[in-house]
């Protein structure tokens, strides 16, 4: 195992999952400067302590020191980066569509409301 690997790897698996350094340092109950050391390669990794950070970042650990795996498969092997980047368009798609959706709602609303003004100002 090649500890510079093995530390880069997870401080790449932990961004990807958006994860500070502070949130993992505090799981594993340590500082984050202690923390950061293990993803500088500084600091030696035990295999306990590999296993809580795996379990983390939701990934197996296989994911972290075998560099057969790609980082960016990091759930079950099954989802790329590629088709990662794919669902998000797609999703921002179906999101823009629901935007335009509730903005129609929302003006039928409105003008609903100036009808029932414009009636109770007659009364």
């Amino acid at each position: 195992m090649n500890i510079l690997l093995i530390a880069q790897r997870i401080r790449r698996i932990r961004e990807y999952r958006n994860y500070t350094q502070a949130y993992v340092a505090k799981q594993l109950n340590i500082r984050q400067n202690t923390y950061s050391q293990i993803e500088k390669g500084v600091r030696a990794i035990k295999s306990e302590r590999l296993i809580q950070i795996a379990a983390i970042l939701d990934c197996p650990v296989a994911n972290i020191v075998d560099d057969t795996y790609e980082v960016f498969r990091i759930d079950d092997g099954s989802i790329s980066h590629e088709q990662n980047a794919t669902e998000t368009t797609q999703l921002v798609s179906e999101l823009k569509t629901e935007i335009g959706m509730l903005r129609l709602q929302t003006e039928r609303v409105l003008s609903e409301l100036e009808h029932m003004k414009a009636l109770v100002a007659k009364h």
